[in-house]
């Protein structure tokens, strides 16, 4: 009797680190070169600047950065250094447009307006052509457990019978214990591997 079929998996995928690379230090470095502070580049590395669950506007980082530091980039010049650090993974792009024709793809990523914008750009558009959820329009960031529910309620899944993947441990650990299959993602062989061993097909 032949194989039937596997059935169609619900995958969400975190961005960052996982689809798009992102070198923080290099954003950091960039944003520092413009500054008149001399520990502008420790004041970077060490604030939290809370963007991810849309309460604060990136412009105000914007000002902080001109106030406290000297920083003398204009308002385009700041978005495109906080962007510098953005490269599109070709080789996991590509693995995602073929888990897609065969399985229901959700991308679900912490990020802020201008970060956004900027990635669903790369590489012709190719992550705006997948659902999506962003953490500043949802009002909600991970890890905290809220945020994957209201994305499986946005998205009407099931955590159960769903799988994320997520660089960050945190994330990982949160969405499991809202009931996703989490895997922390390391590289694209071992994701690979993990899919194939909880029975995703592509």
């Amino acid at each position: 009797m032949a194989n039937e079929p596997a059935s169609k998996a619900v995958i969400v995928f975190d961005v960052g680190g996982v689809l798009v690379a992102h070198d923080n230090n290099l954003m950091f470095r960039t944003l520092a070169s413009r500054c008149a502070a001399p520990d502008a580049l420790a004041y970077l590395t060490s604030r939290n600047f809370g963007l991810a669950d849309g309460k604060r506007h990136i412009s105000s980082v914007h000002q902080e950065l001109a106030r406290e530091l000297g920083y003398s980039g204009d308002w385009e010049l700041f978005k495109s250094d906080i962007c510098c650090h953005f490269t599109l993974d070709p080789s996991m792009m590509e693995f995602a447009a073929r888990l897609a024709e065969t399985n229901r793809l959700v991308l679900f990523s912490n990020t802020f307006d201008v970060h956004w914008d900027y990635v669903l750009k790369l590489h012709d558009g190719a992550l705006a052509k997948f659902e999506w959820y962003a953490s500043h329009l949802i009002r909600d960031a991970k890890p905290a457990e809220s945020a994957f529910r209201k994305v499986a309620q946005l998205a009407a899944i099931d955590p159960a019978r769903s799988i994320f993947v997520d660089d960050l441990a945190e994330n990982v650990a949160a969405a499991q214990h809202v009931g996703f299959n989490a895997h922390q993602f390391v590289s694209q062989p071992v994701l690979e591997r993990f899919l194939r061993d909880v029975g995703v097909a592509w």
